[in-house]
């Protein structure tokens, strides 16, 4: 009976023992799926959204989701059921990386069941603010001496107060002449934003500051766009030049936007498609006051005449802006809400602009527009982006 009963104790053993160890291999699965659900290639910085939540994790335990980006940086992990299954990067150095997503079933004793999955991101250069400085320096000829020379004026308390609330709107508007072919005009906004307000200078706390630079005589234009992190309570301007040329990570070189985060954050042409200053209501009489409205050089949008051919000057100038201009063309010669609400003063030749409460603004507009596009195509509200001078939009 012994050696029976051992016969027969021993197989069912090792059977049942096979049986738990096939039964814990399928209970560990662990299988790691990595998609980048958008921008696996582009301009630095540049953001890749990562997504691992395909990835299959069969247990009694919890899964750790883990990614590593590949230029340095990883994610933090939890060791729980969900981990980061989803994950969002900005690259900050140019280059090809190889993005890794780790999952681990984090099992208390023993060999703990992992699988990896990679996903490969090329980040490009583009322009550099430098870069970017001197392609405008050379397009809109102007030197580092003639913005010197207008330095002190790049101040949000020198500017015009074109939006004076109610709270907490408070936005200026500065003008600057270059040189003789050059304007540079800047937009300070939400002036004493959490200071308690005030319409009058002094102005701290600009919200934002955008700033741009155009060549009256060839039409070539440069924008710029403040970050957020440089303005702290300053109202002072850097000059982009000086900007362009700073010593890395100083203030002075973190003040602009690259190009690229411009076009990311802020497409200028959305609202400058017409010409570089928009002349919508609000702020219309305080460009006047500048000279520049109406003063008899050509601020004309690029479009396409009777024969298909792109006409006009006005041009953004550099690479990452290249596409603005067929955003001109396209959007001059359609009645789209920009080409309708942000161009009063489009094509216009009259050196006079009127401005009040009660008064008509942009006369020499109002008396020639033609709203049905019938009798003059080339200056109607639905062919040419002008709107009329008494428009309400602001």
């Amino acid at each position: 009976m012994t050696t029976f009963t051992r016969s027969w104790i021993i197989p069912v053993s090792i059977a049942l023992l096979a049986s738990l160890a096939t039964m814990s291999a399928q209970a560990a699965t662990v299988v790691a799926d990595a998609t980048a659900s958008t921008n696996l290639s582009g301009i630095m910085p540049w953001t890749t959204n990562f997504d691992g939540s395909r990835s299959q994790c069969v247990g009694s335990y919890p899964c750790q989701y883990h990614w590593n980006y590949g230029d340095g940086t990883e994610s933090q992990s939890f060791d729980d059921a969900t981990g980061i299954k989803t994950s969002s990067h900005v690259y900050t150095t140019a280059g090809n990386f190889t993005a890794t997503l780790t999952v681990t079933m984090m099992a208390p004793t023993g060999v703990k069941p992992q699988s990896s999955a990679t996903i490969a991101v090329t980040v490009q250069q583009g322009e550099t603010l430098n870069s970017y400085v001197n392609t405008c320096k050379q397009q809109l000829s102007f030197s580092d001496a003639d913005v010197a020379a207008v330095a002190t004026q790049l101040n949000c308390n020198k500017g015009i107060l074109f939006a004076p609330g109610p709270a907490p709107v408070n936005d200026a508007v500065g003008y600057a002449r270059i040189n003789d072919s050059v304007d540079l005009v800047f937009a300070c906004r939400w002036l004493n934003n959490g200071f308690g307000g005030g319409t009058t200078p002094p102005f701290f706390n600009a919200v934002s500051i955008e700033l741009l630079m155009h060549n009256r005589a060839n039409g070539n234009t440069c924008f710029f766009e403040s970050r957020t992190s440089a303005l702290g309570a300053s109202t002072n301007i850097v000059s982009p030049t000086v900007a362009g040329a700073a010593a890395p990570n100083t203030l002075e070189a973190n003040f602009w936007n690259l190009p690229i985060e411009v076009d990311r954050n802020r497409p200028c042409v959305d609202c400058h498609v017409a010409g570089p200053y928009i002349s919508t209501p609000r702020i219309a009489s305080s460009l006047a006051r500048f000279g520049l409205l109406n003063d008899g050089h050509d601020t004309f949008g690029l479009t396409k005449n009777a024969q298909g051919n792109v006409v006009g000057r006005y041009h953004a100038v550099g690479t990452t802006f290249n596409h603005f201009n067929s955003m001109m063309v396209t959007n001059n010669g359609s009645s789209s809400c920009t080409s309708g609400c942000h161009n009063i003063g489009f094509g216009s030749m009259a050196k006079d602009v009127l401005a009040g409460l009660d008064k008509v603004l942009l006369p020499s507009i109002a008396s020639v527009i033609d709203n049905s596009g019938t009798v003059t195509p080339d200056i109607s509200v639905t062919t040419s982006g002008v709107m009329p001078a008494n428009g309400s939009a602001i």
